[in-house]
Parts: structure tokens; C-alpha cells; sequence
């Protein structure tokens, strides 16, 4: 947002650039899928980096094109768009790795990727305040070189060549549903969905907008850079020992706690006056999106058959696509058009719907 306002965009129009990079993700995630598990050739790694060489060549031309324009704007939805493609990729990369007999730990691993977005939000937050918004390109192409050295490495090194062909990982005896047999035997799944639609939403309009929310309670691009090192700072425990956490309380518990802390979160970034608030509302963070993540994945695992939980995890992704889609859209429209209160406070009604919605699936899966 910081970097797109300066380029003369209003918040609609950034809503609508998100919007349709959250869009282009999700179709081509599933392209890319089947276009591995046809092909057979292609290897994870060998995916990704054609990935980051093209996030590279979008960094780079967003780089030298100093106004905007149609093809900024293309170049900034393609870069979007593959930024979003190649994070459920790395998280893949997990599991091929544990092929090539390396022990790995998902959670310690995710955990150092909120490390490294606090240390970076905190430090481009101070640079962006003391230089300009267009240092963001020249950080996104360092970063991006420096992740290509690192996947070439994983590659050289392991000699990785299996492909995205999960179905082979499933017992050929199970029977396979079709999406109306999915949902007719998880019904309970679907209303667990609706919820995740709701929660997501709120978060969206948040972590989108935050820079907005900043600046209505008279904050600076460096208050949002604090913001987010400590949000995600707050992550690093619960995915940690999210181990140790699911074994004491159980997912459902879990989940229903996640889920009122999104509540939480929203209600306090509602009623904020000062950038002090702000801090406080993202000390939720810890209890909300940080237990959400590994428990929804482990949910689905555990309350669905080996073949379903394939789909099962699918879904949930795309849902949080969906709510991540309308949400940018509906926030820069509410703000340009009414008010950051207004646009807050819409997001707290549908994220409440949400938590609500969500606690009642997870109480039926207990008695059903």
C-alpha cells in the first residue's frame, strides 16, 4: 500500500490490484499443479526457480518504471501473483525434502520466516521513512536474488526430482469423492469453511490496509513497519511449540481460540485512537493467526481419510484466497469512498459472523 499510494494509486485501485492477484494465484496454483503431475519431468525445485526468475524480471521492470501506468500495473499483479504462487511451493518443499532423508522441522521453519518478515518490516519501515517508498523494488530484488541462490543450493545439493504428483501418495483402494460427495459426507467441514471466509476477511482488511489505519490515527510508514515486526515476532511461539500445544489442548480447542482472538484483534484495531492501541490489538496475533495456521492443516488431517484431507486442504486454501480477494477489494472501496472506521467496523461484523459460524462447525464435530 505504502509503495503503490506513492505511485499515485488510491486505495480502490490498490484493492483491485490485490484483488486480482490473489485471483491469478489461486487459478494458477492449480495449473501449475496439474501441469507437474501431467508432465512428470518437472521437479518442485525446478518450479520454483522458474517462479523466481520471473518474480525477478517483474521486480526489476517495476524497478526502472518510475510512474504509473497499465504495464506497471500488470508487472505489479504478475509479481503479486507469483510472490503468492511460491509460498504454498517452499511449504512442498517440506515434504520433498524429508525424501531426500533430510529431518525436518515445518513449524521451527515457518517460524523463521515470521522472524526474518519482522526483522525485514522493521527495517524497511525506517527506510522507506528515511529515503523513500521506492527503495521497496530494490529490497524485492535483492531478496529475491538471494532466495534463488538459496533454492539453486537446495537443488544441487539434494538432486530433488519428484514432482507435484501427491495423488500417488494415496491408497489406491480408497475411494475418491467428487466435490458435491465431498461436502455431502464433511458437511460440518463446509461450515467450518464459511467461518474460515469470515475470519480471513477481517484479517485481510487489516494486514492490506494497515498502512491506512496507521496514518488515521496519526501514525507513519514507520509505526507500520514496527507493527508488523511485532506481529510477526508474536508468531514465532505458538508455531514453535505448536507440538507441545496441540498434544495438551487438541486442535477444536485450539481453533475456537484462534478464532475468538481474530475477534479480538479487529474489535481493538476498531476502537484505536492512537498508534499505542495498535501494538496492543497486535499482541492478539500470538493466539489468533499464529495457533490458526498449523492447527487447521492438523484439523483436516485428523478429521478427514488420507485421500479426502488432499482435498480437504485445498479447499481451505481457497477460501482463504476468496476472503483474502474480496476483502482487499471491499477495504480500498470502503476507504475511499466512506472512512477507515467504516471499513473496520464492516470487518469486525463479518469477522464476528465468522467466529460464530466456526465455533458451532467445531462444537458439531465434538457431538457428531
Amino acid at each position: 500500500s505504502v509503495f503503490l499510494l506513492n505511485q499515485g494509486y488510491t486505495n480502490s485501485e490498490i484493492g483491485v490490484i490485490l484483488a486480482l492477484g490473489f485471483l491469478g494465484s489461486a487459478i494458477l496454483q492449480q495449473f501449475v499443479a496439474v501441469f507437474a503431475d501431467r508432465t512428470g519431468r518437472i521437479s518442485l525445485t525446478t518450479i520454483i526457480i522458474f517462479c523466481i526468475i520471473m518474480l525477478l524480471v517483474s521486480f526489476t521492470g517495476i524497478l526502472f518504471i518510475k510512474n504509473r501506468s497499465v504495464f506497471f500495473s500488470f508487472l505489479f499483479i504478475f509479481a503479486a501473483v507469483l510472490l503468492m504462487l511460491v509460498q504454498p511451493l517452499m511449504n512442498s518443499l517440506n515434504f520433498y525434502l524429508e525424501k531426500a532423508s533430510v529431518k525436518m522441522n515445518f513449524g521451527v521453519a515457518r517460524s523463521m520466516g515470521s522472524l526474518s518478515y519482522a526483522i525485514l518490516s522493521f527495517l524497511l519501515g525506517i527506510l522507506v521513512e528515511r529515503i523513500s517508498p521506492k527503495i521497496l523494488p530494490v529490497c524485492a530484488v535483492i531478496l529475491t536474488v538471494s532466495m534463488m541462490f538459496v533454492m539453486l543450493l537446495i537443488a544441487y545439493d539434494y538432486r530433488l526430482y519428484g514432482t507435484l504428483q501427491e495423488e500417488k501418495e494415496i491408497k489406491s483402494g480408497e475411494k475418491k469423492l467428487d466435490v458435491l460427495q465431498f461436502f455431502l459426507q464433511y458437511r460440518r467441514f463446509f461450515l467450518f469453511l464459511i467461518g474460515v471466509l469470515g475470519l480471513f476477511f477481517g484479517h485481510t482488511l487489516i494486514n492490506s490496509y494497515l498502512y491506512q489505519i496507521a496514518v488515521n490515527v496519526g501514525g507513519s510508514s514507520k509505526d507500520l513497519g514496527g507493527i508488523q515486526a511485532m506481529s510477526a515476532l508474536l508468531e514465532l511461539p505458538a508455531m514453535i511449540f505448536f507440538e507441545q500445544l496441540k498434544k495438551r489442548f487438541g486442535c477444536v480447542k485450539l481453533l475456537k481460540l484462534s478464532a475468538v482472538f481474530f475477534l479480538i484483534k479487529i474489535s481493538i484495531t476498531l476502537f484505536a485512537g492512537s498508534v499505542p492501541l495498535l501494538y496492543v490489538s497486535t499482541v492478539c496475533q500470538a493466539f489468533a493467526f499464529a495457533i490458526f495456521i498449523p492447527a487447521s492443516v492438523h484439523f483436516v488431517n485428523e478429521t478427514m481419510r488420507q485421500n479426502d484431507a488432499v482435498k480437504g486442504q485445498a479447499f481451505l486454501t481457497g477460501v482463504i484466497t476468496v476472503s483474502n480477494l474480496l476483502a482487499s477489494l471491499c477495504g480500498g472501496i470502503l476507504i475511499d469512498r466512506y472512512s477507515v472506521f467504516l471499513m473496520l467496523f464492516s470487518g469486525t461484523l463479518v469477522t464476528l459472523g465468522g467466529t460464530v459460524v466456526m465455533i458451532l462447525a467445531l462444537n458439531l464435530v465434538l457431538i457428531l
